[in-house]
């Protein structure tokens, strides 16, 4: 009688494969019910497919096949995709050294502290934050430190609350300092120089990773519901409203709103969507084999200079985005002007520059990162910037010229700068803060 176990794994890899497919493993394992980009759903696709066509060979074998050969040839079966991952991670990892290639670009290669940092930077967490929609957690390490209520640490002297009058300084990763030192935060830099100048003030780094405007603006009402009392208020704003925009397609909704959804679903979520989703943001951000499937879905679309998963939009439809973000612009601009009135705090805007204001832009800067090459996010830039500017709005400052006199690398990303180019930033904030009312 011949062994039915070849025929019992066949049997069982093509039920694998058929519950695999993309519409029944979103409606069970993914929020939404549904996979949702064209990558994921050819990558899925593609696993079961794989595990169908691997289950029919099993059954076609089964007369050929004893128990021991079957459970070796399944082995071999799944170390052929493992194999492929691995050897990409080997490549990649050849071609970087094994580490985050900007911390090769120039203005990191030769600092001893890069590389913690950058371990600092990527070990960070969130955690949702009622009204706001998230804080990053706490966080104690040798550069960068984060306290109980996610606040970034300033670098200053310690005095007695109440001893000088406060400074809050708002906006998204760049105020809060991504990929710099507590010591070279903006707001570090900017206490440092008050300081010297005999001008000092308490300064309290509010900036928040992904923060659009609007966040920042509600974090500022709750610091006021809760009796604080800044002297002055600075906000640095501008990119991750657009970035926003360009993600979800309208410009009244927040930066990181697909980890905010994530941080609430996770709440409410069964205990399947909950593996699912976690699994997927694994696969999306780790595997291999996914981000090649992410190239070639991008080259069958032409659109592969987008990231996947934004949506491409018509030119009307950009233009519509771009007047969308100029006005949510406004309104806070004149929200924030009243408050100001209201509770006697001197106040300024500044309009973010971003590495498609950069008139000298090298070759580091095109390399960080894949939205340099973004013709869409840039025309979005671009755009609702000037609208931004036809509206002339009380107390915003436009910083986009600030770097056009640097020919080194400045960016490590599209928005973020390196602590060479914060101190250029708090070099030219400190004019900005002379002449707030």
């Amino acid at each position: 009688m011949p062994d039915r176990t070849p025929r019992r794994i066949g049997l069982a890899l093509i039920a694998a494969g058929a519950a695999c497919n993309p519409w029944l493993a979103g409606l069970v394992f993914l929020e939404g019910g549904r996979v949702a980009t064209l990558p994921s759903f050819i990558f899925v696709s593609a696993i079961a497919l794989f595990l169908i066509a691997g289950g029919v060979w099993f059954i076609f074998r089964a007369r050929t096949l004893d128990a021991r050969t079957a459970w070796f040839s399944l082995i071999l079966m799944f170390s052929i995709p493992s194999g492929v991952e691995l050897g990409l991670h080997g490549f990649r990892l050849l071609i970087s050294g094994g580490i985050d290639r900007r911390l090769n670009f120039s203005c990191y290669r030769d600092k001893p502290w890069a590389p913690e940092l950058f371990r600092e930077q990527h070990d960070m967490t969130m955690s949702f934050a009622e009204y706001t929609g998230w804080r990053t957690g706490e966080y104690h390490g040798r550069y960068m430190n984060i306290d109980a209520d996610g606040t970034r640490r300033t670098v200053q002297s310690s005095r007695p609350a109440g001893a000088f009058p406060e400074l809050y300084m708002f906006g998204g990763s760049t105020m809060w300092g991504a990929y710099v030192r507590d010591s070279a935060t903006i707001p570090s830099m900017i206490a440092s120089a008050l300081a010297r100048a005999g001008k000092p003030m308490h300064v309290v780094n509010y900036g928040e990773q992904g923060f659009s405007f609007t966040q920042g603006v509600l974090q500022l009402v709750l610091l006021l519901r809760e009796g604080k009392r800044p002297a002055s208020v600075l906000m640095y704003e501008g990119f991750n409203d657009i970035g926003a925009a360009e993600a979800n397609g309208r410009a009244d909704m927040a930066g990181l709103v697909g980890e905010l959804n994530g941080l609430i679903d996770s709440r409410r979520s069964g205990f399947l969507r909950q593996v699912g989703t976690a699994a997927a943001r694994a696969i999306a951000g780790d595997c291999m084999m996914y981000r090649s499937v992410e190239r070639l879905a991008g080259a069958l679309t032409g659109n592969s200079t987008i990231p996947p998963g934004i949506p491409v939009y018509p030119g009307d439809s950009l233009a519509a985005l771009a007047s969308g973000v100029a006005e949510e612009f406004r309104r806070d601009v004149v929200f924030v002007d009243s408050l100001s009135r209201m509770y006697g705090f001197t106040w300024a805007c500044v309009l973010q520059p971003g590495l498609y204001t950069k008139a000298h832009v090298t070759e580091e800067e095109m390399s960080a990162d894949r939205r340099a090459n973004d013709p869409q996010l840039r025309t979005l830039f671009h755009e609702a910037y000037a609208r931004i500017r036809r509206e002339r709005l009380p107390q915003v400052f436009d910083f986009t010229p600030v770097f056009d006199h640097q020919s080194g690398t400045v960016y490590i990303d599209v928005c973020h700068v390196s602590e060479e180019g914060n101190a250029l930033l708090a070099d030219s904030l400190l004019a900005v803060l002379a002449h707030t009312r």
